[in-house]
């Protein structure tokens, strides 16, 4: 399994680049789709963006969630403020 150290706010993490046994690929829009449509419409208070208005948003703000999903895996981190 491999990894990398990333260096963020002056703190290194070990951060671990695989996924179940496999390298991430990028996301295509008709997956993220796929999944937020699976999702259920649960949240929590913390929830930035409910369930139900990302799903009835879906076409709108699709090409953000998965340029945003992109990036994680790109990147091999995901913000703190989207944690």
């Amino acid at each position: 399994m491999s990894s990398q150290i990333i260096n963020t706010c002056n703190i290194s993490l070990d951060v671990d680049i695989m996924f179940w046994g496999k390298m991430l690929e990028m996301f295509r829009p008709i997956e993220v789709k796929e999944i937020i449509t699976k999702s259920s419409y649960k949240s929590c208070d913390l929830d930035q963006l409910r369930t139900w208005l990302l799903k009835k948003r879906m076409d709108e703000l699709l090409p953000l969630v998965t340029d945003v999903m992109n990036r994680s895996v790109d990147e091999s981190v995901v913000s703190l403020c989207l944690k």
